[in-house]
């Protein structure tokens, strides 16, 4: 009978034990729920902190890459003080024309002379005889003092110039002692040259270029005809000389190339006037009604030279 109360009371614990064990399975199954999804939850949470790097980096660099001009070196908008930015180009010569060439550093005159003072930032050549910067002016490579850079001018784009207070020459001029009121000085033709006071010639000798004074001629009438030919209330000219018993009324130039600018004409003669060392200035007139020709050698009139003068 005692062994089968005992029986009895093994039987009612192990049901007991069997609830209990059940109930720290139940534990434990919710325990690894809970850190499995806590582990999720981190690894999906680094997942955005790289992904949010990554995105990061990728945009930084993507806005960089086009805050540079792309047809300019990036060194090009590195902020340096100009002082430490080597110009590669800066001894490269540039050639401006035959007479001047010009570097970052100087302007050189053949390409090899240093033109002492001139600016090559600002230096330009002005026509064939002068040039510029913005300090000076320039005459065959050689500084022109004196001079008002606020109103400096080429005169009718010829070879002359003025200020305010001077006229200046190219250097193959040979200007003597002859002086120009810049205020009205003037470039009447190629030939002739004015102010208020006097009609000045430019004579053309073999390479030689000077200056003679008209004295004659009248300075408020005088006009400037083409070629070498001018005029005034009492004389045609020709050159420095008198052209005789030309009519004032009628005279024109009727040469139209170099060659020809000494041919005029008018109601009476036709003239054919021209300048060389063996004859000097002389005219080949020839009546229009007879046809017959005589030679103004302005002073001269040897036989002799007839044959060399015209042809």
């Amino acid at each position: 009978m005692e062994n089968e109360t005992n029986k009895t009371e093994e039987q009612n614990i192990n049901p007991a034990n069997d609830n209990v064990n059940f109930g720290n399975d139940n534990q434990n199954n919710k325990l690894r729920v809970f850190n499995k999804k806590i582990s999720i939850e981190i690894a999906v949470g680094i997942i955005l902190v790289v992904a949010l790097i990554i995105g990061f980096t990728v945009w930084f660099t993507n806005k960089k890459q086009k805050s540079i001009p792309q047809n300019k070196p990036v060194a090009a908008n590195v902020n340096l003080p100009q002082k430490l930015i080597t110009n590669p180009d800066e001894n490269k010569m540039v050639a401006i024309d035959e007479t001047y060439s010009k570097n970052l550093k100087n302007v050189y005159c053949q390409g090899k002379d240093i033109i002492s003072g001139a600016d090559p930032a600002t230096f330009e050549k002005i026509n064939n005889f002068w040039a510029k910067d913005k300090n000076s002016v320039y005459n065959n490579c050689n500084k022109v003092d004196g001079v008002d850079m606020s109103t400096f001018q080429i005169i009718n784009n010829t070879d002359f110039a003025k200020d305010k207070n001077n006229v200046y020459f190219p250097d193959y001029i040979g200007q003597g002692n002859i002086k120009f009121d810049a205020q009205t000085f003037a470039v009447l033709s190629g030939t002739y040259l004015k102010d208020k006071n006097q009609i000045v010639i430019l004579l053309r000798a073999g390479g030689a270029h000077t200056l003679w004074q008209l004295k004659q001629a009248d300075v408020n009438t005088f006009q400037a005809l083409g070629g070498a030919f001018g005029k005034d209330k009492n004389y045609v000219y020709y050159d420095k000389q008198i052209v005789n018993n030309a009519d004032l009324d009628t005279f024109k130039l009727t040469g139209t190339t170099i060659e020809t600018a000494g041919n005029g004409q008018d109601k009476n003669n036709a003239y054919e006037c021209s300048e060389n060392e063996v004859c000097g200035t002389s005219c080949l007139i020839t009546n229009l009604k007879t046809g017959k020709k005589t030679h103004d050698y302005f002073g001269s009139t040897s036989k002799d030279i007839d044959p060399v003068c015209f042809k």
